[in-house]
């Protein structure tokens, strides 16, 4: 009879023991991946609206068929910033820093040279001739810490210059 007893307290602490030991596995795994997505997310959280499309400067003109586009960046460290032009059928994508052959930095004399990307707290015009009419959407996503962010900013109604 005392054997008996015996054996039930020892599965009782096994069963106890295997129980937490599974439960430390599961929380070490759910920690793991939640911290993971939570360091590429915390580089885009709270820049909403400090990378923009300045709208002043951002044209087509209709005699040359260049359009003009206006970043700011405001006091925030980015990488890169990635522009989405659509109009006409077209889609194009620039990444700035970057060269392209149809595109320039405003007051430039030719094209193809490097986009610099302004610094902090400042803003920069860029020029393209790769549409032929006005475009309809320009959107703007900025590149922090190596992590792409959601659009920050859309200009859906392009002006002529």
């Amino acid at each position: 009879m005392k054997k008996k007893g015996m054996a039930d307290i020892i599965v009782t602490v096994l069963l106890i023991g295997l129980v937490l030991a599974l439960g430390s596995i599961v929380w070490v795994v759910v920690s793991n991946l939640t911290n993971k997505n939570l360091q590429s997310t915390q580089s885009c959280f709270g820049n909403y609206g400090e990378i923009s499309l300045n709208n002043q400067y951002t044209c087509y003109n209709t005699n040359t068929k260049e359009l003009n586009f206006s970043i700011i960046i405001g006091d925030v460290s980015v990488d890169k910033v990635v522009i989405s032009i659509s109009g006409a059928g077209i889609i194009k994508s620039y990444s700035i820093p970057g060269t392209y052959p149809n595109a320039k930095m405003f007051g430039a004399s030719s094209y193809g040279g490097a986009l610099v990307l302004p610094n902090k707290s400042e803003g920069l015009t860029y020029v393209t001739k790769d549409f032929q009419s006005i475009p309809d959407t320009i959107k703007i996503a900025p590149v922090i810490n190596g992590q792409q962010c959601d659009y920050s900013d859309t200009l859906s109604q392009i002006d002529t210059c």
